[in-house]
Parts: C-alpha cells; sequence; structure tokens
C-alpha cells in the first residue's frame, strides 16, 4: 500500500490511539482522517449511533481503516505498518540488529507499560490495590524507561522513534493518575522534549487534550 493511500483513523481522546496519532502526524501522512470515538452509558465504544464493533470486532481503539478497506488494530503493530511506508521518517529501524531490539522495547511499551499503568484506570481495583501497585509494577518500568533516557534523547538513541511516542502516552496517563515523579527526572525532561514535538502538539490538540507542560 502507498504511503498516500487514504486512512482513517478511530480514536478515543488520550487513549493508547494517541501513538499512531502522534505518529501520523510525525510522518506527514498527506490523507488521513481522524474519527473520535465516545462511549455511551453502558461504556461501549461509540462511533455516532452505532457501535465501534461495527469497524473494530475487538471492540477498541485504535483502528486504522486502509484505503482497500482492511482494518489494523493494535496500537504496536499499527505503527510499524506506518513505519514500513514511510522510512525516511525513521520511525522505527528497518533491519539489522537494531529493528529486533527496538521491536523488543515497542513490545515493552504495548506489555508491560501500557498493561501495569492501564490497571490503575480499572474501577474495581480498590485504592489500596493502586497505592501497592504504583509502588511496585508501575515503579519499575517507570524506573527502567528512566535508566534509558539517562543515555540518551529519546527511548531508542537521539532520535526521535515511535517508541516514544507509545511510551509518551503510557507515562502521561501516570502524571495524571497522581504516580509521583520527583524519581524520574529524566522521564520529565524526555516528557517536555516530546510535548515540544509539533506532531505531538497537532495530535493533542485534535484531541482535545492539553499539554502536561504548557
Amino acid at each position: 500500500m502507498a504511503f498516500d493511500q487514504k486512512l482513517k483513523l478511530f480514536y478515543l481522546p488520550g487513549a493508547c490511539s494517541l501513538n499512531p496519532h502522534i505518529i501520523l502526524h510525525e510522518a506527514k501522512f498527506p490523507n488521513v482522517e481522524y474519527v473520535k470515538v465516545g462511549r455511551n452509558d453502558k461504556g461501549q465504544f461509540t462511533v455516532g449511533n452505532e457501535l465501534l464493533t461495527d469497524v473494530n470486532p475487538k471492540g477498541r481503539v485504535p483502528a486504522l481503516v486502509l484505503e482497500n478497506g482492511h482494518v489494523m488494530t493494535e496500537g504496536s503493530i499499527i505503527v510499524q505498518y506506518l513505519a514500513s511506508l514511510a522510512p525516511e521518517a525513521k520511525l522505527l529501524p528497518q533491519e539489522g540488529q537494531s529493528k529486533w531490539d527496538a521491536l523488543e522495547l515497542l513490545n515493552f511499551c504495548a506489555s508491560d507499560l501500557h498493561k501495569s499503568v492501564g490497571t490503575l484506570f480499572k474501577p474495581y481495583a480498590s485504592d489500596e490495590f493502586k497505592q501497592a501497585h504504583k509502588a511496585g509494577e508501575v515503579a519499575r518500568n517507570l524506573k527502567y524507561i528512566n535508566e534509558l533516557l539517562s543515555k540518551n534523547e529519546y527511548l531508542f538513541g537521539s532520535e526521535f522513534t515511535a517508541i516514544d511516542s507509545y511510551a509518551y502516552t503510557c507515562t502521561r496517563w501516570a502524571v495524571n493518575l497522581k504516580v509521583d515523579f520527583s524519581e524520574y527526572p529524566n522521564i520529565t525532561a524526555w516528557q517536555k522534549r516530546m510535548e515540544a514535538r509539533p506532531s505531538v502538539k497537532k495530535a493533542l490538540e485534535e484531541e482535545g487534550i492539553p499539554l502536561l507542560f504548557p
């Protein structure tokens, strides 16, 4: 499929769909329609009066509809696909050992980091559990990211990659969920660098959510 094909991204403001939303702007894809998803009174994702399951049977965001009608889901897969269409943007390494090392870190964001922070949104989780979870699994993952950022400006080196957009999405959740970042100064500095990027500013503006550091 071509770089200039028509694409349609279904997103929920502030959700993990922010990751491909940033990437679409970072690589300057020219023909993208952004479709905002809502929730009904049952907590189901909706598009207008229809359920999102009509687009994505999983009923979740992100969902990327290609020009041929094929629907892609799972954020880490979507950004790999977008990176393959826009190699000049250097969103992810495309060959050699660095390709696999980058995918390993991207998978960490999609599994360990996403799941650990996302658990704090669960309404059935007690306050006691959430505090213990912040001090345990969340802290372990943030410490790892903070250590990576002690060596480089971005998570996979000196340049932005799709790993950064995924990790930024998850770490901004953590900030909004009142995780203490005093022990992670490298993450805070990196979040500020991320929010200086036009692609991040544009995606946040379109989703109607504020910068962490205005």
